[in-house]
């Protein structure tokens, strides 16, 4: 039992160490640098859980289709997050500003929004809205203060009302 069990640790880690470099290639094309190493992780799991014949047969086409499976439930989660945020624009009432933008806010207007930030305040915003990181869990990743993630939140959902209320979300 116990040389099973390590002949298949060892199986997984080859397997892991000979592809997982190229499926998180192959995930960051379909949903980016920011959920590309979640897609391959999921991916590995889902195939240590499973029992068909086919990922045991040929495990890495198996990798590549759940990793494309998966990057298209990161990509609704995703534009869940982007429905939510856009949500949160025009109902949030912080700082005592009116709200400025449309629940329906597209994909492409909010990604156009989010371009025009400060790269310091986009990474802020980015990871605290679309990576579900708490501020703190922000500022340690960053290497900065509480502080200076609160500014940058602020500042970031400031100029993106601004910019929104003032013609940058026009409605298609």
């Amino acid at each position: 039992m116990e040389a099973t069990m390590n002949a298949e640790r060892d199986f997984f880690e080859a397997l892991y160490r000979d592809h997982a470099q190229c499926l998180r290639g192959h995930a960051r094309k379909r949903v980016g640098a920011l959920d590309d190493e979640d897609v391959v992780h999921d991916a590995f799991l889902k195939l240590i859980q499973c029992q068909p014949e086919a990922a045991w047969r040929y495990p890495r086409a198996y990798l590549f289709a759940v990793v494309q499976n998966a990057g298209i439930d990161a990509l609704r989660r995703r534009a869940t997050r982007l429905r939510y945020v856009a949500h949160e624009f025009a109902s949030a009432n912080a700082c005592g500003y009116e709200p400025a933008v449309e629940p329906e806010i597209t994909r492409g207007q909010m990604k156009a929004l989010l371009d025009e930030l400060p790269p310091a305040c986009r990474g802020v915003f980015l990871l605290y809205w679309f990576e579900e990181m708490s501020q703190e869990q922000v500022a340690r990743h960053l290497g900065v203060t509480l502080r200076t993630v609160e500014r940058r939140l602020a500042r970031g959902l400031a100029q993106l009302r601004d910019r929104a209320s003032h013609g940058g979300c026009a409605r298609a």
